[in-house]
C-alpha cells in the first residue's frame, strides 16, 4: 500500500470520526453541562486520572492532564458527583445543573495521612498514587512511574529508573544503566518517544537501541511502559515502547516552581587499582536547575526552563578477558589472560529544555518543546592491558619433561624451536599447554606476552524542536505534533583529532608464563608469573604495531508528524472512535577514515614513549596478577613522536583511501503510519480493538568493491580508487498490518481482569540497509548485505489480574506469550540469471552470501508485582512502604534453521528479572533501599554450544536517604552499587569459568535540593 493509499483510506475513516450524532443524541436546550478540575488539597496538584461519576447512571468521566472533567447533556436538577483517586478519600459533593448552564465544581481531596506530617510536598506517596491510578484507568497492559518516585535519580538518568519497574531491566556500561530491555527482549526491539515522537539512538553505530543515559530527565514528569502496544502508538515495539511525557506548566494550581539541585559525586576504585596520576579519587559535581511560571493578561501563557549538568567520573581496573579450554567439563586450561589497568572514564551530561504552553482556551492549547541535549565520554586514562596468549593445545613432553620440537630440525635450545604437541588426528602441531594443568592453575610456553591500549573518546549532541496542539470541540478531541532533531556525533581518538594515533599493541613472542589462582582461590583472578622468554619489560624486545588514527562522525536527522482525532459517544453505551496518522523519517550518515602506520624507527625510541606517570610498585595490601604494573606507553607520546620524527613511521595511502571509501554509507527510513480504533464500555466490561498500517520505505548507499577493476593501474591509490570508487544505491519497501484487541473487566471494586492480543515487529538494524558489497573473483562469491530483509514480528498475549487496595497498593500476577517469526539469519544462495537478478544479469550462477529471514522464536513468561505504602500500620510503622516485582521468561527458537531441533535460548532476552524496595518517609526523614536483579542470559549465539557467550547474573543494590530541613530545602545523600556487583561473563557450560569480570565500585553523592 502507497502512502496516498493510506491517505486514502484514512479520508474514509474521518468521515466515520467527524459524522454528526444522530437526532437522538443532540443536545437538549432543556440540559446543562457540569465542569470542574480535581486536585491535590495538599500539593496542590492536578490529578490526571481521578475517576468522576455521576452517581445513579453509567457517565464516568477520567480528569486529563489538568484535572479537567466535563459532563455535557445532563438532565436539570440535583446530581451528586463522586470522586475517586487512588490513596486520596474519595469525596461526593451535590450539584444542582440548570437548564442551558453550565455548572462548576472543582474537586480538592485529600487524606488523613497528610494531617501527619508538617510539611506538604509531594513525595514516594504521590508518585507511586499516579502509577498506580494510570496502571489501573489504562486500556491496555502498561506500567508508569513519576521521575522522583525512587527518589534521586543517579544523573538525572531515566535508564536508572526505569530498570526498577516490573519486565524492565537495562544494560549497563561502566557501571551505568544505558540500554533498557522490555520484558528480557533486547533493547533493539523496543520503541522509545518522546511525547509519543521518536527518538534518535544517540550514537555513531548501525543499532536501534537508543542510549538513555544521555537524555536528561529534567523535563520530564511521566515514564511510561507500554507492553501491549494499541493501534495509536508505534508497531516497532516486540518488547514494549517507552515514553517519556514532558510535563506541563499548566498540571499545577500554582504552576510558579523554581527547582534547583547541587551534589557532588565520589566513586571508589574498583579492586586492585593502585593511585596514580590519573585515578586519584575525583570528587565530580552536579547541578540542575529549573524555573516554570505563566504569564500574560489571562495567564494563558506557560514557560518553563530546565537546565542541568552532572560529570561523572568512572574509574576501574582488574577487568578480566580470559580465554577457556572449549570444554563441557573440568577442568579446563586458561590460555588467554588479559588485566586492563588503570581505566578511567569522565562522562558529562549537558542539557536545556524550553517548553513554552499557551492556552487559547480550555478547550485549545498550543506547545512548543525545544531540547538541547549534549554527552560527552573522555577517557581520562586508559593505561591498556597487559596479556599472555598461548595456543589451543596440549604440548607432548619427552623423555626430558620438556614439549616435544614442532619442527624437528629445530629442537630445544635452537633460536628458533618452537614447543609441539600430536592434535586429535595425530599431526604434529604448536602447541602452548602443559600437562598437569589444573581449574586453577595453568603453565604455558610457546606463548606471547602483549600490553595494548585503545583511547576511546566520543562525544553525541541532539537539537530537538516539538511543536504540537490539542483541541476539542464537544465530544470530538484533535491533537497533533511535529518533530524535528539533529543529531551529529563522534568517537575515536582523544578530542575527535583525525591524526591522533588512539591505540597501539607491544608485543614479546616465545615466552612462558603459570597462571596460578591457589592463593587467590579464583579460577579467573591469577597470579601470573613469567617462567621463560625475552625480558617483557625490556623496550629492545618490544615489537610495536596496532598503530591507528580512527575517528567515526555520523550525523542523525530525524522529523515527521502526527494527527490524531477522537470522538465520543454518550448513548446507547459510552464509547469513542479514534484515528490518525504518522509520518516519520530518519537519515543516517556515517563516515570513518582512518590511517594504520607501522613503525620502522629503532627499538632505541621506545624506551622514551614509556608512560611514566603509572606507578610499577603496588601498594602494600593490593593485588596485581603481574606482581606490579605491567610497562604502558602512552598515546600522546607516541602521536607526539610521529609528529617529530615522521620517518618513523610508514602509512599506506592506498590502505587509508579504501577504508575511506569502505566506511562512507548513507541511510534513509521512511515511515508511513494510519490507524482506526475503538472502545465500548459496557457496565464493568470494556473493550478496545483496532487496527494500523504501517509502510515503511528503506534505502542506503555504500561502497561496492570489484578487485578486477584498474588492475592495470600502476598506482596503488588510482587502483584503489578504481575498486572502491563505485556505489550501490538500494530501496526496499515493505508493509505491516498489526491488528489488536484489549478486553479490561471489573470483576470487583478493586480487582481487574485484563486480556490482550496485539501485534508488533522489530525492524532490521541500519547496518543491513548499507548495501556493503565484496565480489571475490577467485571462489566466485559475493558477499552482500540483504537490504530488503523484512522486520522480525511479533503476536503477542497477555492475560491480567490486579488487585488494588487503599492506600496506594496493588498486586498483580500476569502471564504472556509472543510468538517471534522471521528472525535473521545467514544464507548462502545461487545467484539467478537475467537483467532482474540484482546485479544487471552479471554474475549467473555464482554464490551470494546474504542475510535471510526465516525460523521462529517463542517466550512465554510470567510476571508478578506488588507495592504498597503502609500509612495503615500504626506509629512508627505506618511510614513503611514496600514494592517488589519478578519476571520470568522462557525461550526457544531455531534462528532460521528449519531443520534443526528449537534450543531453549534466544539472544539477549534476559529470562529472569527482579525488584523490590523498602522506603521509609516520617516527619524530615526519607530513606529508601532499592535492590535489582538481572539474570543469566546468552549474550552470543554459536551453532556450537561450548562457544556461546553469556551473561552472570548481576545484583545492584542502591541506598537513598534525604532530610528536609524546611519545606523548600532537603539534603540527600545516595550509595549507588553498595556492594560492589560486577559484571561477568562467561562461555559455554562452565560458568565458574569466567572470560570477563568488570568492576566498576561504589559511587557516594551528597547534594541539596530546593523547591520553591
Amino acid at each position: 500500500m502507497k502512502s496516498r493509499n493510506l491517505i486514502t483510506v484514512l479520508t474514509g475513516w474521518l468521515a466515520l470520526a467527524l459524522a454528526p450524532a444522530p437526532a437522538a443524541n443532540a443536545a437538549d436546550a432543556r440540559n446543562g453541562t457540569l465542569a470542574g478540575q480535581v486536585s491535590n488539597a495538599a500539593t496542590r496538584a492536578f490529578l490526571e486520572g481521578a475517576v468522576v461519576t455521576i452517581a445513579g447512571t453509567n457517565q464516568i468521566h477520567v480528569t486529563d492532564r489538568e484535572g479537567r472533567y466535563e459532563f455535557s447533556d445532563l438532565p436539570a436538577g440535583p446530581v451528586t458527583v463522586e470522586v475517586t483517586y487512588t490513596g486520596l478519600t474519595t469525596q461526593r459533593l451535590p450539584v444542582v445543573v440548570s437548564s442551558g448552564q453550565k455548572a462548576v465544581a472543582d474537586v480538592a481531596l485529600t487524606s488523613d495521612i497528610y494531617v501527619m506530617d508538617a510539611f506538604t510536598v509531594a513525595g514516594i506517596r504521590e508518585g507511586q498514587a499516579l502509577a498506580i491510578t494510570q496502571q489501573r484507568n489504562a486500556a491496555n497492559v502498561k506500567n508508569v512511574a513519576a521521575t522522583d518516585a525512587f527518589g534521586n535519580i543517579a544523573d538525572g538518568n531515566a535508564a536508572e529508573a526505569l530498570r526498577l519497574l516490573p519486565g524492565v531491566s537495562a544494560i549497563n556500561d561502566e557501571n551505568e544503566s544505558r540500554f533498557v530491555m522490555v520484558r528480557g527482549i533486547d533493547a533493539n526491539l523496543n520503541s522509545m518517544t518522546v511525547d509519543g515522537m521518536k527518538l534518535s539512538t544517540g550514537g555513531t553505530g548501525s543499532t536501534r537501541q537508543v542510549d538513555m543515559s544521555q537524555i536528561p530527565l529534567g523535563s520530564v514528569e511521566i515514564m511510561e511502559i507500554t507492553k501491549s502496544p494499541t493501534p495509536d502508538m508505534d508497531g516497532d515495539s516486540v518488547g514494549g515502547n517507552i515514553n517519556l511525557r514532558s510535563a506541563s506548566i499548566f498540571d499545577r494550581a500554582n504552576p510558579r516552581r523554581i527547582t534547583f539541585a547541587v551534589s557532588a559525586g565520589m566513586r571508589t576504585f574498583g579492586d586492585s587499582v593502585p593511585p596514580t596520576a590519573y585515578t586519584s579519587n575525583r570528587i565530580r559535581p552536579t547541578y540542575a536547575f529549573g524555573y516554570a511560571d505563566v504569564f500574560g493578561g489571562k495567564k494563558n501563557i506557560g514557560i518553563a526552563v530546565n537546565l542541568s549538568e552532572s560529570l561523572n567520573w568512572t574509574p576501574s581496573a582488574g577487568l578480566l578477558l580470559n580465554t577457556y579450554e572449549t570444554t563441557a567439563t573440568y577442568p579446563a586450561y586458561l590460555r588467554v589472560f588479559t588485566h586492563y589497568d588503570y581505566h578511567s572514564v569522565e562522562r558529562t551530561r549537558f542539557g536545556a529544555n524550553l517548553k513554552v504552553d499557551y492556552k487559547l482556551s480550555e478547550q485549545s492549547r498550543f506547545f512548543l518543546n525545544s531540547t538541547y541535549t549534549g554527552y560527552r565520554s573522555k577517557q581520562m586514562f586508559h593505561g591498556g592491558g597487559a596479556s599472555v596468549t598461548g595456543l589451543a593445545q596440549v604440548a607432548t613432553l619427552d623423555a626430558t619433561g620438556r614439549p616435544i620440537p614442532f619442527q624437528t630440525q629445530f629442537p630445544y635450545g635452537n633460536p628458533s624451536y618452537r614447543a609441539g604437541g600430536f592434535n586429535a588426528a595425530g599431526a604434529r602441531v604448536q602447541a602452548s599447554i602443559l600437562p598437569g594443568y589444573t581449574d586453577h592453575v595453568t603453565q604455558m610456553v610457546n606463548s606471547t606476552y602483549g600490553t595494548t591500549a585503545t583511547l576511546d573518546d566520543s562525544e553525541s549532541k541532539r537539537y530537538s524542536c516539538q511543536p504540537g496542539g490539542y483541541h476539542r470541540f464537544g465530544d470530538l478531541e484533535i491533537d497533533y505534533s511535529g518533530v524535528y532533531q539533529t543529531n551529529p556525533a563522534w568517537r575515536g581518538g582523544k578530542e575527535g583529532q583525525q591524526d591522533f594515533i588512539r591505540s597501539y599493541t607491544v608485543q614479546v613472542v616465545n615466552t612462558g608464563w603459570k597462571l596460578d589462582g591457589t592463593r587467590t582461590g579464583d579460577r579467573a583472578r591469577r597470579e601470573v608469573t613469567q617462567t621463560e622468554g625475552l625480558d617483557v619489560r625490556n623496550p629492545l624486545n618490544w615489537a610495536l604495531s596496532g598503530l591507528a588514527t580512527t575517528v567515526t562522525d555520523q550525523t542523525t536527522d530525524l522529523y515527521g508528524g502526527q494527527l490524531n482525532l477522537k470522538r465520543y459517544f454518550r448513548s446507547p453505551v459510552p464509547s469513542y472512535i479514534k484515528t490518525g496518522l504518522k509520518f516519520m523519517s530518519e537519515d543516517r550518515a556515517t563516515t570513518n577514515p582512518n590511517v594504520n602506520y607501522t613503525y620502522t624507527g629503532p627499538r632505541e625510541a621506545l624506551a622514551a614513549l614509556v608512560d611514566t606517570s603509572i606507578q610499577e610498585e603496588i601498594p602494600a595490601g593490593e593485588f596485581h596478577p603481574f606482581g606490579k604494573a605491567p610497562t604502558y606507553l602512552s598515546v600522546d607520546k607516541i602521536t607526539q613522536l610521529r609528529k617529530d620524527h615522521p620517518e618513523y613511521f610508514t602509512s599506506n595511502a592506498a590502505t587509508s583511501l579504501q577504508s575511506a571509501l569502505q566506511n562512507d554509507k548513507t541511510a534513509k527510513e521512511e515511515v508511513f503510519a494510519a490507524y482506526i480504533m475503538g472502545n465500548v464500555s459496557i457496565d464493568k466490561f470494556s473493550v478496545l480493538g483496532g487496527v494500523r498500517l504501517e509502510e515503511t520505505s528503506v534505502s542506503g548507499e555504500s561502497a561496492v568493491q570489484d578487485p578486477r577493476a584498474g588492475l592495470t593501474l600502476t598506482d596503488p591509490v588510482q587502483r584503489t580508487r578504481a575498486q572502491w570508487g563505485n556505489r550501490l544505491a538500494v530501496k526496499r519497501d515493505y508493509r505491516n498490518v498489526l491488528p489488536g484487541i484489549h478486553f479490561r473487566y471489573g470483576a470487583a471494586k478493586d480487582l481487574l481482569v485484563r486480556a490482550s492480543y496485539s501485534t508488533s515487529f522489530g525492524r532490521p538494524s541500519f547496518g543491513s540497509v548499507y548495501p556493503d558489497t565484496r565480489i571475490n573473483y577467485d571462489s566466485e562469491r559475493i558477499t552482500q548485505n540483504n537490504a530488503g530483509l523484512l522486520p522480525q514480528t511479533a503476536d503477542n498475549f497477555d492475560v491480567s489480574i490486579e488487585k488494588y487496595f487503599e492506600p496506594v497498593g496493588v498486586v498483580s500476577a500476569g502471564v504472556f506469550l509472543k510468538e517471534i517469526k522471521n528472525f535473521l539469519f545467514s544464507s548462502v544462495v545461487r545467484i539467478p540469471s537475467g537483467n532482474d537478478n540484482g546485479f544487471d544479469g552479471q554474475y549467473a550462477g555464482w554464490e551470494l552470501s546474504t542475510q535471510a529471514n526465516g525460523g521462529y522464536g517463542r517466550v512465554r513468561g510470567v510476571e508478578l508485582n506488588y507495592s504498597q505504602q503502609l500509612s495503615f500500620l500504626p506509629g512508627f510503622w505506618r511510614g513503611f512502604g514496600i514494592f517488589a516485582n519478578y519476571t520470568y521468561l522462557q525461550t526457544e527458537g531455531n534462528y532460521g534453521r528449519v531443520t534443526e531441533v528449537a534450543n531453549g535460548e534466544l539472544v539477549n532476552f534476559i529470562p529472569r528479572v527482579a525488584s523490590a524496595g523498602l522506603s521509609y518517609s516520617r516527619g524530615k526523614f526519607t530513606g529508601r533501599i532499592n535492590a535489582n536483579s538481572t539474570g543469566d542470559y546468552l549474550r552470543a549465539y554459536n551453532a556450537n554450544p561450548l562457544l556461546r557467550s553469556f551473561r552472570k547474573e548481576k545484583i545492584m543494590v542502591d541506598l537513598k536517604t534525604s532530610y528536609r530541613y524546611s519545606k523548600e530545602i532537603s539534603i540527600f545523600a545516595d550509595v549507588a552499587n553498595l556492594f560492589n556487583g560486577k559484571d561477568r561473563y562467561y562461555v559455554g557450560s562452565t560458568p565458574l569459568n569466567f572470560t570477563a569480570v568488570r568492576n566498576f565500585g561504589v559511587r557516594f553523592q551528597v547534594g541539596i535540593n530546593g523547591n520553591f
